[in-house]
């Protein structure tokens, strides 16, 4: 009787690390983001950077896809 137990509680433990990693891997996204070269950050002098309009505005439809993204993950 003892080994049906131990081997049932393996079992559901296995089980289980299945299933939470499953679970976890729902929400992962593999979307890679290329910023071309036209969008850069270039170095001043004084130590501080510039970014270019084009870089503003991919970076700011970036941020909002992923809050979006965010929310509907949270939804699920």
């Amino acid at each position: 009787m003892r080994t049906t137990r131990g081997d049932s509680i393996r079992r559901w433990l296995l089980v289980t690390a299945m299933l939470s990693a499953v679970c976890s891997m729902g929400c992962a996204r593999r979307d890679v983001v290329v910023i071309p070269a036209d969008r850069m950050i270039r170095p001043l002098p004084d130590g501080n950077y510039e970014v270019t309009p084009a870089w503003l505005q991919e970076r700011y439809r970036l941020e909002r896809w992923q809050a979006e993204e965010l929310k509907r993950c949270r939804q699920r």
